[in-house]
């Protein structure tokens, strides 16, 4: 319904818990928010949580199978496409995942690349480096809206219009900021589908000693 015009309009997905949710417990983005989570009430900083926590979570992305968080995701993707509509996927993914995460889409038939702004590869540094691979902004730990403006700023691109689809409020923030700074008019989508799931998950005890020293 938000979209009119589509060489203006860009549609951006997150991926995970919008599109994808895996299936191996320690490859959910759901597992990997509360271990974070469970890091800093044991006295760790977030980026040091973050770091002990991905070899795990690399691991169990390499072999995972995963499921689309609504059977229509991955057409609602295709038809926006055959319309020609600027269609991209900002993650907070990192390169380690570019692989995997190519595999995934590909089995949900989702190809970002098909009507992305850009077909090049670009790799930008801001807090830490991002690359825009396939269609997808992989941004590890970068802000979000600051990745965006990179990969705008660097394919001469400029939107009348951004649709954003995301699980977590604040990256909708993020990029609902970049977008006021351009005065491109921001229409943010808190997809809330797994909502249930995330607030019922509990983490076990074995996944916790992964934390500890």
């Amino acid at each position: 319904n938000h979209v009119t015009d589509s060489k203006k309009t860009l549609v951006i997905f997150d991926i995970d818990n919008t599109i994808l949710e895996a299936d191996d417990t320690h490859a959910k983005d759901t597992w990997f928010s509360a271990m974070v989570k469970e890091g800093i009430q044991q006295g760790l900083e977030e980026l040091q949580a973050v770091k002990k926590i991905l070899p795990c979570y690399y691991a169990a992305h390499k072999t995972t199978t995963v499921q689309p968080v609504e059977a229509m995701g991955p057409s609602v993707i295709q038809t926006l496409q055959q319309k020609n509509i600027s269609v991209i996927a900002l993650t907070s993914r990192s390169q380690p995942m570019v692989d995997y995460t190519l595999r995934q889409l590909k089995d949900l038939n989702i190809d970002f690349s098909l009507t992305a702004p850009t077909k090049e590869k670009r790799s930008f540094s801001l807090f830490e480096p991002a690359h825009f691979i396939n269609g997808i902004l992989f941004c590890g730990n970068n802000n979000k809206g600051a990745a965006l403006a990179a990969l705008l700023d660097t394919t001469n691109y400029t939107p009348e219009k951004i649709i954003y689809a995301d699980d977590k409020e604040k990256y909708l923030t993020l990029v609902d900021q970049f977008a006021q700074s351009k005065n491109i008019e921001f229409v943010g989508i808190r997809y809330s589908a797994l909502d249930e799931k995330v607030k019922n998950f509990v983490l076990d005890e074995e996944s916790k000693k992964l934390l500890m020293p």
